[in-house]
């Protein structure tokens, strides 16, 4: 074969190659004239923010409408970060640490908000405060206060405390030092006759011809947490009984004096079952000379101030053992009355007879349990019907105590009674002391 005859290969092949060089030039062409035309359409990017200072769509988008009558959030008062447009109603102030740029520009950006979008946002933001009303209303409903209101004879209302006559604080005129110790300080009958027993009486009116009950609560001090409560829980009609060995009594007494609550000494007596049943080391006891016995019940009378009288009651016990001494009994009766103040024996049915007194009618905490307790109560309310008045005792505060006793005054009015302090029925002593 000649070399004529090979020639027109390498030729088609060259002129193949052309045509595809030139298609290719062709599409670049193409290409760049349409991205000439689309950015003619589109124009030059237009300044703007940093996407620092551009607000997010997501916060413009749940952020609620400002209402005219609420404040702005303490978040908007930041000013505005550099290269945005403060708002006219901004203070100058400086925002929160942990607020982030993006909040401070919040008004603007619901401004943008459709309506509809920022009033699907506003129950969200609402929705935490309802719950926390009705338990606020709950909490209001449950606090003794308000049933007292409803029904406590002298019991406060729960939004006006000024209803509660506060007891006096101690008087320095009603108070004498110890022969034991010179900062120890006693009761005594103030100038003119004055008796710590009306100076620190509770005030509490009781409607007239209604049936009165009393109630003394003892045990106050020996448990913190439940005396406190006893304070704050209980009517002001309801009187309470310190422990000598409490160890923290100012508190409570101050607490005990706010709310209105007359309070009393307990004297540690030798009880029934003694060893075994101990009022502790200043027990006044049947075994111990006089002299001692006077001298732990100075001890005793010291060891708080402002109270209006006492009681054998202490710890759940009634010293019953000592009290079965006339003598020994009448000797302590004689340095209460000498002292302006009243006694209230804890036995049932019995009253003093040489100081002004009432003895307790029914002990109501024993047994400590609910129906027991309840029904108590109930026989309270029956002897106070038959004979006028009844005082009712409790040796310990404790939680059931409090409780049981806080409903049951809450409903005493509409039942016709009168709740009072234990100095309402406080008798005077005989004209003649044996």
């Amino acid at each position: 074969m000649s070399l004529d005859q090979d020639a027109p290969g390498p030729r088609r092949q060259r002129g193949a190659a052309a045509r595809a060089l030139i298609r290719l030039w062709a599409l670049v062409g193409a290409a760049a004239v349409l991205t000439v035309a689309v950015l003619a359409i589109l124009g030059p990017p237009k300044p703007g923010p940093s996407p620092e200072q551009a607000p997010p769509r997501p916060l413009a988008a749940v952020a609620p409408s400002p209402a005219p009558a609420e404040p702005a959030p303490p978040a908007a008062t930041a000013p505005a970060p550099t290269g945005a447009a403060p708002t006219g109603a901004a203070p100058t102030g400086a925002a929160s640490p942990a607020t982030p740029p993006e909040t401070a520009k919040a008004p603007p950006a619901r401004a943008e908000t459709p309506a509809s979008e920022a009033g699907k946002s506003q129950p969200a933001e609402a929705a935490p405060a309802r719950p926390e009303t009705a338990r606020a209303a709950e909490a209001a409903l449950a606090r003794p206060e308000t049933a007292r209101a409803e029904g406590g004879v002298g019991a406060p209302a729960a939004a006006d405390e000024a209803a509660v006559t506060p007891i006096a604080a101690p008087d320095p005129a009603l108070l004498e030092p110890a022969d034991f110790a010179a900062s120890a300080l006693l009761p005594r009958i103030g100038p003119n006759g004055r008796l710590p027993m009306r100076a620190y009486a509770a005030h509490v009116a009781a409607p007239a011809g209604a049936p009165r009950i009393a109630i003394l609560l003892a045990g106050i001090g020996l448990s913190e947490t439940d005396s406190a409560d006893a304070i704050e829980h209980l009517p002001a009609a309801v009187s309470l009984a310190v422990s000598p060995y409490a160890s923290h009594a100012e508190p409570l007494l101050a607490a005990a004096r706010a709310r209105g609550h007359e309070f009393l000494i307990s004297i540690p007596m030798e009880p029934q079952g003694y060893p075994l049943n101990d009022e502790g080391p200043e027990a006044l006891l049947t075994s111990a000379p006089p002299a001692l016995n006077m001298r732990r019940l100075e001890w005793t009378l010291s060891r708080i101030a402002g109270y209006a009288g006492a009681t054998g009651a202490l710890d759940g016990m009634r010293g019953e053992r000592f009290s079965a001494s006339h003598a020994m009994l009448g000797q302590v009766e004689d340095v209460l009355a000498r002292r302006g103040l009243f006694y209230i024996d804890p036995r049932a049915g019995r009253t003093p007879r040489r100081v002004a007194g009432r003895g307790a009618d029914i002990v109501i905490d024993e047994p400590g349990v609910r129906p027991e307790i309840e029904a108590k109560l109930a026989a309270l309310e029956r002897l106070a019907h038959d004979r006028g008045s009844a005082l009712g005792l409790a040796g310990l505060p404790r939680p059931v105590t409090i409780e049981r006793l806080a409903a049951w005054a809450a409903t005493l009015a509409g039942r016709g009674f009168a709740l009072v302090p234990v100095s309402a029925l406080v008798t005077a002593a005989p004209a003649e002391r044996n």
